[in-house]
């Protein structure tokens, strides 16, 4: 994992602790919640039931090739860069990695070349589920994160007649015991969370 993911994990991390207790077609892996609902704010707003949460992981691997050039009369170098990125292939664990080779001859009589590859994973979401039955009011779904069963990290909304939420996400969140919920937004500022999907994994 890059500096930079890692720290982008960390600030997640803590950005749900400080939300926990206060209040996102890829399947692989498939969990159900059953209705019922956690009642965020009070118990007259129905939450969404019958949530269906599907997760799967994919590795994109990204190719840097780094030229430089000595002239052999000044001895001045120039460098350049060429970068090529694969299409994403499905992965069943999380793979973050970068590793950079020894400069090696070429391809010019004057050239050295470096190879970069990293390697960096995206957690897919998908879910689905029944609407809330409020009668009037609501205006939206929120989906949320939550590590380790925390109070949850809103992630994504959505508009009230949609009951689908896809979302791709740092894969190097897994080991955090990530599930998904959706909650029912109203007008008026009531709201009620479904039930927690299963952990999600790759």
């Amino acid at each position: 994992m890059t500096a930079v993911r890692r720290s982008l994990v960390m600030t997640v991390l803590v950005l749900a602790v400080l939300v926990a207790g206060v209040l996102p077609a890829w399947a692989s892996f498939t969990t159900k919640a059953s209705g019922g609902g956690v009642p965020v704010a009070t118990g007259i707003v129905a939450p969404p039931t019958d949530l269906v949460v599907t997760s799967s992981c994919w590795t994109t691997t990204t190719t840097t090739k780094r030229t430089t050039t000595t002239d052999p009369v000044t001895g001045q170098q120039t460098t350049t860069e060429r970068t090529t990125t694969s299409t994403p292939a499905r992965s069943n664990r999380n793979v973050e990695s970068s590793t950079t080779s020894a400069p090696a001859p070429g391809p010019g009589p004057n050239d050295s070349t470096t190879t970069t590859v990293t390697k960096d994973t995206e957690l897919r979401i998908a879910s689905s589920w029944t609407p809330s039955t409020t009668a009037r009011g609501v205006n939206g779904y929120l989906g949320s994160l939550h590590f380790w069963g925390s109070g949850g990290l809103p992630v994504s909304w959505t508009w009230p007649w949609v009951t689908t939420m896809n979302g791709g996400y740092d894969a190097g969140m897994l080991w955090m015991q990530l599930q998904f919920s959706v909650t029912t937004l109203t007008e008026y500022g009531w709201s009620a969370r479904s039930e927690l999907s299963q952990v999600l994994t790759c």
